[in-house]
């Protein structure tokens, strides 16, 4: 990483085109960055309503700068749980002060007029300049300014595009044929989820994020990354479980540990060991009639004849409930074998729940 940061810091910067408008009657078209320390008659700043850098999805490497010389990495390849991880966090209320930071720099430049344009169909953007604008102002009923103005287009949006193609035709030289946009339809059909319906035991915040993790676990002993040793779940629980109370995260990764030793000690132990034929976290979509299925197996074992569907089941479901929990389940692993029958013709397609509960492992 540091050879890579010195190669990267001792490139040269790339060219720039020397164009002065020094004198000329010309618009400048600049960067907020590089219009620092700049001021001008009349300012435009278009695009409020787009949405902001530090609300868009983050990658699942993180590298943040603690002093000029040192760096704090992190890794999350899950998206949800980089939702609450306190470095993920950090880095976007660190962009978001930043773009907040370049906003009051660019209303700054202005000396005479400030245009602020957006598109109001827009507002519901998750976060962008136009909602720090309307958490503040109200555009129907704006604060008495002086030079203060609002200015809505009256005309349907439909109108004011008819008036502006006629507008084309009669100022050009030559007839011009006319665009045409094609839009790609959406599928017909309703989506849906194969895990629509809840867990068993997810009604409880702790047991659902626990689930989130034990998964992430599991995925993580089944591709290699790490080892199911009792201390090795234990801190790799601990550093996933950021949004709990510590109290709570420590009992929960005990148990995490408590139902590894169950698994390794049980036939589901060789299941989730990496191994060159099997998968994890495989995604699935699946159309039956006219609705659209998607889901994830959680392992997926493909021998020569054969095909494994494994669905791990997290939840504190005790002996007594497996069977009906089986049957509850059941529909679920069906979808999937209906999708990789298609997939892989003339193969036999079995399937089975795994209660990391009780470390059984039950066929459907």
């Amino acid at each position: 990483i540091k050879d890579r940061l010195e190669k990267h810091g001792k490139r040269p910067e790339e060219p720039k085109a020397n164009v002065s408008v020094e004198g000329l009657d010309a618009v400048q078209i600049l960067t907020v960055h590089s219009a620092k320390g700049l001021e001008f008659p009349i300012v435009f700043l278009p695009g409020l309503d787009e949405e902001l850098k530090a609300s868009k999805k983050q990658g699942e490497i993180l590298a943040m700068e603690i002093g000029s010389d040192r760096l704090r990495l992190a890794y999350q390849p899950d998206n949800t749980l980089r939702k609450y991880h306190p470095l993920f966090i950090a880095d976007r209320e660190r962009q978001k002060e930043e773009e907040r930071h370049l906003f009051y720099v660019g209303v700054t430049r202005a000396r005479d007029a400030l245009f602020l344009t957006a598109s109001e169909t827009n507002r519901k953007t998750k976060e962008s300049r136009l909602s720090w604008l309307l958490d503040h102002i109200d555009p129907d009923e704006p604060p008495v300014l002086p030079g203060f103005t609002v200015k809505r287009e009256e005309t349907p949006e439909e109108e004011v595009l008819i008036a502006e193609k006629e507008e084309s035709f009669k100022k050009s030289p030559v007839p011009l044929e006319p665009c045409f946009f094609q839009e790609i339809p959406v599928p017909e059909g309703e989506f849906q989820s194969v895990t629509s319906s809840l867990e068993k035991g997810e009604g409880n915040v702790s047991w659902k994020f626990f689930g989130e993790v034990m998964h992430q676990i599991l995925d993580d002993i089944s591709r290699g990354y790490m080892k199911p040793f009792p201390e090795e779940v234990k801190k790799r629980f601990l550093r996933l479980a950021y949004p709990l109370p510590i109290s709570g995260a420590v009992s929960l990764a005990e148990e995490a540990v408590r139902q590894m030793q169950i698994l390794l000690s049980s036939p589901a132990g060789e299941i989730i060991l990496p191994q060159p034929d099997g998968f994890s976290e495989v995604p699935v979509i699946f159309v039956e009639g006219s609705t659209h299925i998607s889901g994830r197996i959680d392992r997926l074992i493909i021998k020569q004849d054969t095909i494994f569907i494994y669905d791990y089941k997290t939840g504190p479901i005790g002996s007594t409930e497996i069977v009906p929990a089986v049957n509850y389940y059941s529909a679920q692993l069906r979808t999937y074998r209906k999708a990789l029958e298609l997939i892989y013709p003339g193969r036999m397609v079995k399937m089975f729940l795994i209660f990391t509960y009780t470390g059984e492992v039950r066929g459907c």
